[in-house]
């Protein structure tokens, strides 16, 4: 498809130069300091009408496996402790619960 282009690149230095239709993240935001500034950076980045969109993960609500797997429970919590150590282990979920949510931009 000639009018997709993907582009990898880090996300704290990058300039474009231009805007686009969509920007794309997985994973991205739970490795942020700032997760609500890098955001606001995507959505300088779009179009009037564009879209942002993040797959992200929150080691805080993990379902425990059936059956119970003592080594994969024990991975999930030092993941968890990990994620929350170093950056946002539950932002998957946190981003609906900000109170600020001027950076999402209205259509």
């Amino acid at each position: 498809m000639k009018h997709i282009e993907c582009i990898h690149a880090n996300v704290h230095e990058w300039k474009p130069g231009r805007r686009f239709d969509a920007v794309v993240g997985r994973h991205i935001l739970i490795h942020s300091k700032e997760p609500l500034a890098l955001l606001r950076a995507c959505a300088g980045l779009l179009h009037e009408r564009g879209l942002t969109a993040f797959h992200e993960y929150d080691f805080s609500v993990v379902h425990r496996g059936w059956p119970p797997t003592p080594l994969r429970d024990r991975m999930m919590e030092v993941f968890d402790q990990f994620f929350t150590a170093a950056a946002w282990s539950n932002i998957g979920s946190r981003l609906w619960k900000t109170p600020d949510r001027r950076w999402i931009r209205a259509s």
